[in-house]
């Protein structure tokens, strides 16, 4: 079947292009009103709206980038159009606007204003020139101010996102640089990590960097690099401007290093805040010392690699590849920490309960468990041993005003650095001990920290030395009883899909195949009321899309600075992440149903003949189009479309789901008919105006979208599907689909992500060093 599509133009707002000292193309408006100077402010190019490494989003050189701008059609457009075509749009629920479109743009000229506008009352044409003169300055006057009034607006809005964007957009480098520094605090406190950062550690943990890439999801690191690469922009914009950066802005940097763990960046910003003679107080002395702790345990396959074992202690020695960050030996984050807390007492600063944490830890990434222990009985008099004993020695009770008052954070750093040193029982006494003695609520952090521990110390270890790496070898009992403790009352901690992973996998192994397809079931669960948030959070997002249009089909500039559409998207995009990854946790339990080893007994003919089809059939969303299975006498092959490498298994634009399976009450309810919102949103990137495109936002938005077709699919099945989806997903589906195929097979993501990871750190560092290093 060959597929004819059409390509269609976008309206335009005239405007001229040039190449800024940047390297980076923007936008000049040329006479325009206020609210189109508006969106030519929200849609400037900023590196903030830059993705670097988006695949979807390729980068170009800056003279190329200009060029094209001016004198090439739109990567979207697809074929020429006259002026009278008219585009219908509709969207998943039901939505029609229509755009009229124009020809492609040329090159426009510089606007000359004619002497005979310029005239007064019969003025002579050298006093017109005057005049023609004089406008050019008012007028620039003007186009400053306004950028003035709409910089403080965005800030006033006080949306982390916006804020990013106006702090790093270039018409703005001059208020950057000179604004009051108060003013500047308040704008720098809200790019909070707690808003860039935080939300996307606990989705990205079970993620391997291998299969971010593979499912073209941007990766945690790549999130740190750039809003690493964001802070130092701003930072050297307003250092530009001969400004001294204060202990309110060095505390807030040396706070983003540390919920990165980033100790490179807070080295830089240490050094400094010396260089400037700024005295550190308390928190800052945290935040170093936790960064140097959690040095790149976050990213990478570090962070699967935690745990002390004479291997792993050997391995981070050195800093060999996959151990890198914190580093033991000569390289010891102990001897870092201890030199950092030594110079705080110095200044006469005690410390406080974080502080002692990060000894704690930093004692525990070494595995000195008696230097962890020792700590906690000069602080608190919690005796480790008498406690493994079952003898309960009171401990030390400080007021609730004390800077050493325990809180969940002590509880964390127990769970973890016992846990990691091969001793989570311990963990468990102590926690038990310190949460009862101190009335310290233990929070679901902690108890899934607990519940993760528990799951890689039971399970089986084999290779060379299994003595040393069955060091703190628990009974899977454990898990389950964590399991249940936590999920009954009173603590009644919402179980998460990777949770009932971790137990499904747990029964695969011994076999046990109806407790298996229970938990698989339970992670459905949430797995679909997830996509449900996703969905609501999309319809909002359509809501403010759906607002009415100008003449040329585009957005309302209100909107893409409002703070409700930028909650929106910030909201969607953290939905559609953790979809992703709930997503992939059902990815990887079908694939060990289909390991028939696992399930021999008895009734083996049972299993490969009945059994084993249905399960197929059950979760075939979410195995491969080609895969196979053998049986008893010979191999069941499967050849479909889609491979275990493909980013998406369906063969269908819809979202994945369970189907019915053979004497369950289990039924497709409505909402798993939905479409991928991956092929909606590819619908409205080709109908959207081009200066839409270019809006931090949007790109925010559309840049992440993965899709996948695949040639080899039947005709038949092929115009079958397509003519079941609706007109604005059904005439685009092929076309943008295939070009994401085509973008993945000339990018295998197999061995990429190293490159990638390594392009990004380098581009990273380069921005810290211009930032904070003096020339």
């Amino acid at each position: 079947m060959r597929l004819v599509i059409r390509r269609r133009s976008f309206n335009r707002l005239s405007c001229a292009v040039y190449v800024s000292h940047h390297g980076v193309y923007k936008l000049h408006p040329i006479a325009v009103s206020t609210p189109q100077f508006t969106r030519l402010f929200t849609t400037r190019s900023s590196l903030a709206a830059w993705a670097w490494n988006d695949k979807s989003a390729p980068r170009f050189k800056a003279s190329e980038e200009a060029s094209d701008s001016v004198s090439q059609p739109s990567s979207l457009d697809t074929g020429e159009s006259s002026d009278s075509d008219t585009v219908t749009s509709r969207n998943s629920v039901g939505w029609k606007w229509n755009t009229t479109t124009a020809p492609t743009l040329k090159p426009s000229k510089p606007v000359s204003i004619p002497a005979e506008e310029l005239s007064d009352n019969g003025k002579d044409s050298q006093s017109n020139a005057t005049d023609h003169r004089s406008l050019s300055r008012d007028t620039r006057a003007q186009r400053a101010a306004t950028v003035r009034e709409e910089f403080y607006k965005i800030l006033e809005t006080a949306q982390p996102d916006q804020v990013m964007a106006a702090l790093l957009n270039y018409d703005c480098e001059e208020l950057v640089a000179t604004m009051p520094q108060s003013s500047f605090i308040e704008a720098l406190h809200l790019l909070s990590p707690a808003y860039f950062v935080e939300p996307f550690k606990e989705i990205h943990r079970p993620l391997h960097p291998y299969t971010e890439q593979l499912k073209r999801l941007k990766s945690l690191q790549t999130t740190f690099d750039d809003f690493v690469r964001n802070l130092a922009a701003i930072i050297r914009i307003r250092r530009s401007g001969d400004q001294v950066l204060g202990l309110a802005e060095y505390t807030h940097l040396l706070d983003c290093a540390r919920s990165m763990g980033d100790a490179p960046m807070a080295d830089h910003i240490w050094e400094a805040m010396k260089r400037d003679e700024i005295e550190p107080d308390i928190p800052c002395y945290n935040h170093y010392m936790e960064a140097k702790v959690w040095d790149s345990a976050y990213t990478g396959i570090e962070k699967y690699r935690l745990r002390i074992t004479p291997h792993a202690y050997k391995q981070r020695k050195f800093g060999h590849f996959g151990w890198t960050g914190y580093g033991t030996a000569k390289r010891s984050v102990r001897t870092e920490v201890v030199a950092i807390f030594d110079e705080m007492l110095e200044l006469g600063h005690e410390g406080d309960e974080t502080s002692i944490v990060n000894l704690l830890m930093a004692n525990g990434r070494v595995g000195d468990n008696e230097g962890m222990n020792r700590i906690l009985h000069t602080v608190w008099n919690i005796d480790v041993h008498a406690l493994q004993r079952g003898d309960h020695i009171p401990i030390i009770k400080y007021e609730q005003s004390s800077p050493f008052y325990p809180s969940a954070r002590l509880l964390r750093a127990v769970a973890h650095s016992y846990s990691a040193a091969n001793d989570i029982e311990c963990a468990i006494r102590i926690i038990e001990h310190v949460a009862s003695a101190y009335d310290v609520e233990v929070p679901d952090s902690i108890w899934a920290e607990l519940f993760e521990w528990a799951f890689v110390l039971s399970r089986t270890k084999y290779g060379p030395n299994i003595g040393a790496k069955s060091k703190g070898l628990v009974s899977t009992n454990l898990m389950r009883n964590i399991f249940d403790t936590m999920t009954k009352e009173p603590y009644n901690v919402e179980p998460t899909a990777e949770m009932h992973a971790k137990l499904a996998k747990t029964e695969w192994r011994f076999r046990n195949l109806k407790p298996f397809l229970y938990h698989m079931r339970e992670a459905y669960k949430i797995l679909s009321d997830t996509r449900s948030k996703r969905i609501a959070a999309r319809e909002m997002i359509e809501s403010y899309l759906r607002y009415p249009r100008s003449g040329n089909g585009e957005i309302d500039p209100e909107i893409l600075r409002s703070r409700g559409f930028a909650d929106a998207i910030h909201t969607y995009d953290i939905l559609r992440a953790l979809v992703l990854q709930q997503t992939r946790t059902i990815e990887r339990l079908a694939k060990l149903f289909t390991n028939q080893a696992r399930w021999f007994g008895a009734n083996h003919d049972v299993w490969e003949r009945k059994v084993l089809p249905r399960l197929i059939e059950e979760w075939r969303d979410f195995i491969p189009g080609r895969t196979l299975y053998v049986t008893t006498f010979g191999v069941v092959e499967f050849r479909g479309a889609t491979y275990a490498t493909s980013p998406r298994y369906p063969q269908h634009p819809r979202i994945p789901v369970r189907r019915p399976s053979f004497g369950e009450d289990f039924k497709l309810l409505e909402r798993d008919k939905e479409y991928e919102d991956d092929y909606i949103w590819a619908a409205y990137k080709a109908r959207m105006a081009a200066c839409d495109l270019r809006s931090p936002l949007i790109r925010r938005l559309l840049e992440p979208a993965v899709l996948d077709y695949n040639p080899e699919w039947d005709n038949e099945e092929q115009e079958k599907s397509v003519d079941e989806m609706p007109p604005i997903v059904g005439e685009v589906y092929q076309d943008v689909a295939g070009r994401f195929n085509q973008q993945s097979a000339d990018h295998g993501p197999r061995g990429f992500w190293v490159d990638e990871a390594a392009e990004s750190a380098e581009l990273k560092r380069s921005a810290l060093r211009k930032a904070f290093v003096p020339l």
